[in-house]
């Protein structure tokens, strides 16, 4: 992820799947969020304000 935050400029939406993160998500964060769209399996405190507004997505899945 940190290569891909390195040229994030050039990016749009790209769409980050994941089961579970853990720690701090920087690309859930400002700048980053423009071009990250989050799409989780796990809902943790992390990535739940993404999740809750236009950025994220929840995969029911447990």
């Amino acid at each position: 992820m940190r290569c891909v935050k390195k040229g994030m400029k050039n990016l749009k939406i790209v769409e980050v799947i994941s089961i579970h993160t853990d720690g701090e998500v920087k690309y859930a964060l400002p700048p980053y969020n423009k071009a990250f769209k989050i799409n989780s399996c796990f809902v943790g405190g992390n990535v739940r304000k993404a999740v809750n507004t236009n950025q994220g997505d929840y995969i029911p899945i447990f």
